[in-house]
């Protein structure tokens, strides 16, 4: 349709779903025209883009860990390539890969789910988006003026961010709060 081209924003209801057909057919149209969606593709790099996804349910992996699956399994050791593979993945919105930043390119993000679980446990409307949240551990841990100050006014402290975030180890918390940063979400006060 001519017309979804002209558009510089597509309404959707939320309710009934009008307007995602639009949508979808403007993205399918711009995405085609994207220089990497018609690019040839290393079959090494398919098959290590296999490898990771076998790990989804991690969330994450390491620049490291990348290293070691492309380098032992496929014989890509080059960190050049290594950095143009994931990069071309990104592009394609297969994974997260942010470069631009040497602490935000430690982590590629095999599953985005992870990111937006771990940023709404801090980043919500606390009555609208309840979480089971154990009180008792936050008291006993000494944060529940901490926890009563990010509900009531959005300021959150890192111990408070380390408590939500407590079964991340400890590359993923600094990537979170380096991701939050960067993108605005978050700043020093």
């Amino acid at each position: 349709d001519q017309s979804d081209q002209s558009l510089i924003f597509f309404p959707v209801e939320n309710t009934s779903g009008k307007g995602i057909s639009s949508l979808r057919r403007h993205i399918e149209y711009v995405s085609r025209g994207q220089e990497h969606v018609n690019k040839n593709v290393s079959l090494r790099w398919v098959a290590c883009l296999d490898k990771m996804m076998e790990r989804k349910h991690l969330g994450y992996l390491t620049l490291s860990q990348v290293k070691d699956v492309a380098d032992s399994i496929f014989k890509v050791s080059n960190i050049a390539e290594i950095i143009e593979m994931l990069s071309f993945f990104n592009d394609l919105g297969v994974v997260v890969f942010l470069k631009s930043l040497h602490s935000l390119s430690q982590l590629i993000v095999v599953n985005p789910q992870w990111i937006v679980d771990a940023l709404s446990l801090v980043i919500r409307d606390f009555e609208l988006h309840t979480v089971d949240i154990d009180m008792e551990l936050i008291e006993r841990s000494g944060l529940k003026e901490e926890y009563l100050r990010l509900v009531e006014n959005g300021t959150a402290s890192r111990d408070i961010l380390e408590h939500f975030w407590r079964n991340e180890k400890s590359e993923a918390i600094e990537f979170l709060i380096e991701f939050l940063l960067q993108s605005a979400l978050m700043s020093v006060w």
